[in-house]
Order: structure tokens, then sequence, then C-alpha cells
């Protein structure tokens, strides 16, 4: 069946000598929602290859882009948190997040947080905003895996690849936090950017955690790039979890 020929291409198509020819064949003959859903099987195939440290086929020589956080694995024993390394909170109005005491905040000039004693960019760009809303908890939105991002303000996420959401709840129980797990791929790509043809591999990577409190909707966002992802990864994530509004 179609399904069957898209999925089992997804499947093989990291395997040094994959069958490209037979696997751009059946992609052209999906339907547009079948191609959606092989693209969402192939991100999040690219995260899995990457926990096994599987390389694209030879003459690419690239590693693949780690898309879901859950599988990130930091290569710089310093950009982990372990218990005995010192936080600090950043605060912005209601709102507050914790990083490693070593990180430097980019202060008013745009450039990446860097990893103080390595001087190694760990994110371009950690956020906190805030805007109106008639929502009263983000309950109203239903489950968090379809929350309408570009809608509630986000809308260079519309085309993003959603490769984890979840609900978060703390223990203040003052209503939940929608924490959204992305990877954007350009449009258009060198063939050695590939995930294979017509799909690209992920450029930037987005942890999203968002909060309703009286009428305000509360985001802090980490925009990272696949070589920071796999420096500080799993710090990033434990960035995002920390995320509060008092």
């Amino acid at each position: 069946t179609m399904v069957a020929c898209c999925f089992v291409f997804a499947a093989v198509a990291f395997a040094p000598s994959a069958p490209v020819r037979s696997g751009a064949a059946c992609a052209a003959r999906a339907q547009p929602a079948m191609a959606a859903a092989s693209r969402r099987v192939l991100v999040q195939t690219a995260a899995l290859a990457l926990s096994g440290s599987v390389l694209l086929p030879p003459q690419t020589g690239m590693h693949l882009l780690s898309s879901a956080p859950a599988l990130a694995v930091d290569d710089g024993a310093l950009l982990a948190i372990p218990p005995s390394v010192a936080m600090r909170t950043v605060a912005d109005g209601r709102a507050a997040f914790t990083v490693p005491g070593l990180w430097a905040a980019p202060g008013a000039t745009p450039r990446p947080w860097l990893d103080g004693p390595l001087a190694r960019p760990v994110a371009d760009e950690i956020t906190v905003t805030a805007r109106e809303t008639t929502l009263t908890s983000l309950d109203d939105l239903g489950d968090v895996s379809y929350a309408p991002l570009a809608k509630l303000g986000f809308t260079d996420l519309a085309r993003a690849d959603l490769v984890a959401a979840v609900r978060r709840v703390t223990i203040s129980d003052d209503g939940p936090y929608f924490d959204f797990d992305l990877a954007i791929s350009p449009s258009d790509c060198a063939k050695d950017q590939q995930i294979l043809p017509g799909s690209c591999l992920p450029t930037q990577v987005v942890l999203l955690s968002l909060h309703v409190r009286d009428g305000t909707l509360y985001a802090l966002r980490v925009n990272a790039s696949p070589a920071q992802w796999r420096q500080a990864g799993t710090t990033l994530r434990q960035v995002r979890k920390s995320f509060i509004v008092a």
C-alpha cells in the first residue's frame, strides 16, 4: 500500500545504501496529506538517528540533527547541569527562568548566549514575551498537540515541525504550561542538506513554553542552531522547564 511504501522508505532512508530512487518514486505518488505525515516521520527518524550516532550516507559526512529534545545529549561536560552547578534566576516582569550561573546573557546587543568558561554559543535567543489574550487558561485550546501557535501570535512557527508537546503543571497548580519542541526547516536546500528529495534538514530548533495568567499570554522561547543544540540541548530543555509566572 501507499502508506507501507512511504513508511518503509522512511525507515531505511538513513542506511548507507538507502534506495533513494524507489523512495523518491514513492513520495511522488503520495497525496499531500500523506506527504505531511511522512515528513513528520522523517523529522522524528532524524532525531532517533542522532541518538545512535547514525550518519547520513558517506558522501554527505554530516550528523543528523536531533530534532527531538528528549534525545539531546550534551557533548561538553561543562554544558550539562550537574547538581553542584550554581543556577541563577533571570526575571522578566512576572515571568522568570533559571540558567547555569556561568552562562552570559547577550545584553542589549543581539548576540547568542554564551557558556562562560568555554565562550561557546549555547543559544541564539532566550526571550520572554507577554501579550493580551482572551484565554482564561491554555486548556481553553484543548489538547496541547493541536494548539494553534500561529493564531496565538507565533506566525513564524506556522511551518515548523512539531516534534513534541507536553502539558506541564507546577506545584503551585496555578494553571497549565504548554511546552513545545519544534524544528524549522527551509522549503528548499542543497542536496547534501536533504533528508530525502523534497525534505530538508532542520536549521533551527525552537523550545517554547506558554502560560496564561490574568488575561496575559506569557511565552518563553529558546532558539538554537543545530550545532548549539548538539552541545547544550539537554540544558536548554531544563531552562525551558524552569519557566514560571508568579
